[in-house]
């Protein structure tokens, strides 16, 4: 049988499409390569006002760029590819705080922009800046992002493009924003973003460039999240006392006058910063490292702050030497991260990512092995000083919570700066109440509450929450339990009980309460069987605010950052968002049989499972959702399920061998840049056998093939996807 094309389209609204000269969904791979971008042309209609505040920029006397002056204007903006073009709606607007973001070369401005797209995406991203490559030192920009991204840190997309700008073309350096997107492409799930605030370092009122840097801390940059319910609201708060706290004693003990801050938010996130700051000062990114040009993101699973590439200046010829004696940090490299280092540049992957993202790539050929070499050297010249460095830990401990608050109100004082100081914020019913200094209170809504975190403003008035650090009379109360189990690292919440016998490597969990959970995280599991008992639930359970908990998950159990071999999975009455969900884990021989879910039965983020066989019954939603991965599933047997059978998502590739489907509104659903295999599907009692489309934004069409079917339902698919049916 040949190949028939369905070409049904589904009612989703057209402004959601990007006008492009092709399917996004036949170039999925192309798309997300920066090789395949030819050019970024912008045009902007309103030519005349935009070339006025340009000029306006370039004339005025500061050295900085005024924040009145970042007008936003609407922009045409077409990406080109090599087999087409898409034309996106979008905004733009003067980009950076220094005049180096701006030039005039020739009689043409050529300046740094930020770009918001309305519709459509380039690279997965829908806000990026186009730099001018010398603010970033051009190619060392390109491949420190890209070595970092190979040591797992979070770093944004940043490749060299042609571009034209009103009709003056130049290269630019494209980098996305600390957006949902880039956490997404890091293999993050979305959390709350922290970035140093600046707002009193650049034009603040009559003071001196960086004079106020010490009474700088960090404000939310993900503001957004924090309106998405109570669950958000509580990690972002429990995770902004944190860094405030950490960002105060950094500020104290600053290396110099409007230098860097050796900042670690917490004790479970030292190594990791560790790691991090001591690879930006082998590149000479000590400007990266300064405190206003921090970013932070919260991992709400695994309880620990992960800090974000922005900004490093960095320059891969710099040779790192101990007489910067001003310079020197306590760092102590871990001996994880300085083999990885080792092993860089010994196969061709690191040196493909980088000539991925230059233009130029006979030029990029010979700095990129001058420069990986000199990297290297200084790692090792640096892991080698660091064993000579005076325990900075000692220094800290002598100071006192009371010294730091006294210091910055002091030095608050001496600067003459007017602002109100919060030294704690608690929720009280469906409100919040802060404690001020003076030890006065105020109620507060979750709007003044997101505006002085993100803002430090409350009633037009500069308002900093400055948590005071915990007593030695003040209790922690631990919502959750550590339990190690031969090798097993679990959490839990209180009420969850845990049995197991280590002979038939057999673990039960048992809930007292439908919202407990487990968590099984970091470790191997091998030849194990996994049971989670619910409760089953007399009454219909009401629909939470959130997905997921303040712990940031959304099922029952959940394993994260893990490896499954030979291991059975099942969970019955499952009360959570999720009964079972995987994230950022692998595994091969893996069995799952979900009864009775109150929502989806199994869900699995980044990960790349092999699973022999999958029972699903009796699920309120979907049976199967997974994105962000790869999925293979040799055999299925589903039935009952809410909405869909299968849903795969967010540049997902799916496998199925045999698919048993009975009773559910969507048998398979293809969607957002995902690709979906099916050799066989047998459907029962489902109304659309198949769809395939574009759901977000940020990503392009579906791909659906199935080689096989037995379903008498439809199929549905929008103008970006693809469905084929036979062989």
């Amino acid at each position: 049988m040949q190949w028939l094309i369905l070409t049904f389209a589904l009612l989703i609204p057209s402004y959601v499409y990007a006008e492009c000269s092709f399917k996004t969904s036949d170039h999925l791979a192309e798309m997300t390569s920066p090789t395949k971008i030819k050019s970024i042309d912008i045009e902007i209609p309103k030519s005349s006002k935009f070339a006025q505040n340009q000029l306006k920029i370039i004339v005025s006397r500061s050295t900085n760029i005024p924040d009145r002056l970042k007008k936003s204007f609407n922009a045409n903006i077409r990406i080109n590819f090599d087999f087409g073009s898409c034309l996106y709606r979008g905004r733009v607007r003067q980009s950076g705080d220094l005049k180096d973001h701006i030039k005039l070369i020739n009689g043409n401005v050529i300046q740094s922009l930020d770009v918001k797209l309305k519709n459509g995406n380039i690279l997965n991203a829908v806000r990026f800046k186009l730099l001018i490559p010398q603010t970033r030192n051009g190619l060392n920009e390109v491949l420190a992002t890209t070595i970092l991204r190979s040591l797992g840190f979070i770093v944004p997309e940043t490749f060299e493009v042609n571009t034209s700008i009103n009709g003056i073309k130049t290269t630019m350096l494209f980098q996305e924003r600390a957006e949902k997107e880039l956490l997404e492409r890091n293999l993050r799930r979305e959390g709350p973003i922290f970035r140093g605030d600046e707002v009193l370092m650049f034009n603040y009122k009559n003071f001196e460039l960086n004079e106020l840097d010490r009474l700088s801390f960090s404000t939310l940059y993900n503001k957004g999240w924090f309106s998405k319910g109570s669950s958000s609201q509580q990690i972002i708060l429990s995770a902004y006392k944190k860094l405030q706290t950490a960002s105060l004693k950094a500020r104290y003990h600053q290396v110099t006058e409007g230098g860097m801050s050796y900042l670690i938010p917490d004790n479970a996130s030292e190594a990791l910063y560790n790691d991090f700051m001591g690879v930006l000062i082998a590149m000479d990114g000590y400007h990266g490292l300064y405190q206003n040009n921090r970013r932070h993101y919260f991992n709400a699973i695994s309880g620990k702050f992960e800090p974000i590439y922005y900004d490093g200046n960095v320059d891969l010829s710099f040779e790192w030497r101990p007489l910067k004696s001003n310079k020197i940090m306590p760092i102590m490299m871990s001996k994880h991260l300085f083999e990885r280092i080792e092993k860089l540049g010994s196969n061709r992957k690191l040196q493909n990512e980088f000539f991925k993202r230059v233009i130029n790539q006979n030029e990029a050929d010979l700095f990129f092995s001058e420069s990986l070499a000199n990297f290297k050297n200084n790692i090792i010249k640096i892991q080698l000083q660091s064993g000579l460095i005076e325990d900075f830990n000692k220094s800290l401990s002598t100071v006192s919570d009371l010294e730091y608050y006294s210091w910055y109100k002091d030095m608050q004082e001496t600067k003459q700066l007017k602002q109100k100081l919060i030294t704690d914020i608690k929720i009280a019913g469906n409100s919040y109440v802060a404690t001020f200094d003076d030890q006065s209170l105020l109620a507060l809504s979750d709007d003044e509450v997101l505006n002085i975190i993100s803002n430090n403003s409350l009633h037009d008035q500069r308002v900093v929450y400055m948590p005071l650090a915990l007593t030695k009379t003040e209790t922690i109360k631990d919502y959750y339990k550590n339990v190690l189990i031969s090798g097993v690292k679990i959490r839990m919440s209180k009420g969850m009980s845990a049995k197991y016998n280590l002979t038939k490597k057999r673990l039960m969990f048992y809930q007292t309460d439908p919202s407990d959970w487990a968590l099984i995280h970091d470790s191997y599991l091998n030849g194990w069987v996994i049971t989670l008992k619910g409760l089953a639930l007399d009454r219909a359970r009401p629909i939470p605010e959130q997905r997921f908990n303040g712990k940031g998950l959304t099922g029952c159990l959940t394993v994260y950052n893990s490896e499954l071999i030979d291991t059975s999975l099942l969970v019955t009455n499952g009360q959570c968002e999720d009964s079972l969900n995987l994230i950022n884990t692998s595994g091969n021989k893996i069995r799952i049989r979900i009864h009775d879910s109150y929502a989806d039965a199994i869900d699995a983020d980044f990960s790349y499972l092999d699973i022999d066989f999958l029972d699903v019954l009796n699920a309120s939603n979907d049976c199967f959702d997974v994105s962000g991965g790869e999925y293979f599933v040799r055999s299925s047997k589903l039935k009952d399920c809410g909405d869909k059978g299968i849903s795969i998502g967010e540049k997902s590739y799916f496998k199925g061998d045999e698919i048993s489907l009975e009773n559910a509104s969507i048998g398979i659903s293809a969607k957002d840049s995902s690709r979906v295999v099916v050799k066989r599907i047998n459907a029962k009692d489902v109304l659309i056998c198949g769809e395939s489309k574009r759901k977000k934004q940020e990503f392009g069409g579906g791909q659906l093939y199935i080689g096989e079917t037995n379903c008498n339902g439809d199929y549905y698919i929008d103008n970006e996807s693809i469905i084929r049916i036979g062989k």
